[in-house]
């Protein structure tokens, strides 16, 4: 593999602009209402300089392909004897600062005492991520590549939601002081947000536009596959996207929710001194890895190509968005000491 930065390359800059204001309304708590807005420009994009300058076929749905395809079992790869423009070499990467970054966020926050004893206390934030750069995240390389790098329908397919999209987070909370005790304080909270943003794609081992990559191919949806009904049913994600390839991150994993509990002892009043012990996840998120492919490819068929279009046997995946690998992060008891001046 190999790597050219453009001469154009430069530190990537961004403008932000930010807008806050708190207010005591009544006699309740104070209620604050902040507005953030960031954009950032010259995000490296990755470019492969040693795909073919056109696309060498189309599938069944109009997808570019960009070399040979090869099938063995449910696993479709690009040939090894398929053309690059530099002969002996596999990924040429180019650095270009075409990548942009798009932020904003709104988020309300207040604080209701009840009593004396007893207050509550909440926010939310709703925001919205957009960019053309592909992360990749733990994927790689050839998961930064667009698998349209000539557009889609005269657009660019990498432009919409960001990989680190999270519209919607909330947090709920109530602190309790017992009656006629000032040393002892218990709080708890409830903290829930949107789940991780996902392209509907294609299961590990299939490079449908023969690019070289097994992560970026996004899926066709087909209202037509056997089994796509009760996917359509359960997903809304995916009937918003039918008849078409999926936009980018259309879909999300589920949301995560949990609760956290703090205990606070002051042991000697006279002393600025307090005891913490707090727990945190007590209602365990499920997190892990979810299972992002629409399709399948059955083994049994073989591919077929004709007159410049490839058909490739795709098998509706019923398990998709269900979980692969559990990785919840489990509870967690912290014990500390706060001195307070």
């Amino acid at each position: 593999r190999h790597m050219v930065v453009a001469p154009t390359c430069q530190p990537h800059g961004s403008a932000k602009a930010s807008f806050g204001n708190a207010r005591r309304p009544g006699q309740s708590g104070p209620v604050e209402l902040a507005v953030n807005y960031r954009h950032t420009d010259f995000l490296p994009r990755r470019h492969d300089l040693n795909r073919p300058l056109g696309a060498v076929a189309r599938d069944q749905d109009g997808r570019p392909i960009y070399g040979a395809l090869v099938k063995e079992g449910s696993v479709v790869a690009q040939s090894p004897t398929s053309p690059r423009r530099f002969d002996g070499f596999e990924l040429v990467s180019a650095l270009d600062p075409d990548g942009y970054s798009n932020d904003v966020g709104v988020t309300l926050r207040l604080v209701q005492p009840v009593s004396r004893f007893f207050r509550m206390f909440g926010s939310y934030t709703y925001s919205h991520t957009t960019d053309n750069w592909l992360s990749g995240l733990n994927a790689g390389p050839y998961a930064q590549l667009t698998p349209f790098p000539d557009s889609l329908s005269g657009q660019d397919w990498a432009d919409g939601t960001s990989d680190f999209d999270i519209p919607h987070r909330v947090s709920l909370g109530i602190e309790l002081k017992p009656a006629g005790s000032d040393a002892v304080t218990l709080a708890a909270r409830y903290r829930w947000q949107s789940g991780a943003a996902f392209t509907p794609g294609l299961a590990p081992g299939v490079d449908a536009n023969g690019d070289g990559s097994f992560t970026n191919d996004p899926a066709y949806v087909d209202d037509s596959l056997p089994g796509m009904a009760d996917l359509l049913a359960r997903w809304s994600c995916l009937r918003t996207q039918v008849g078409r390839f999926a936009e980018r991150n259309a879909c999300r994993d589920p949301g995560l929710g949990t609760v956290d509990l703090r205990l606070g002892i002051a042991p000697v009043k006279r002393y600025p001194v307090e005891l913490w012990i707090e727990g945190f996840n007590l209602a365990e998120p499920v997190q892990g890895l979810w299972d992002h492919a629409l399709y399948t490819v059955d083994p049994a068929t073989p591919l077929t190509t004709a007159a410049g279009r490839v058909t490739i046997p795709y098998v509706v995946n019923p398990h998709f968005g269900k979980l692969l690998v559990d990785r919840t992060p489990g509870r967690v008891v912290r014990i500390g000491l706060r001195v307070n001046y």
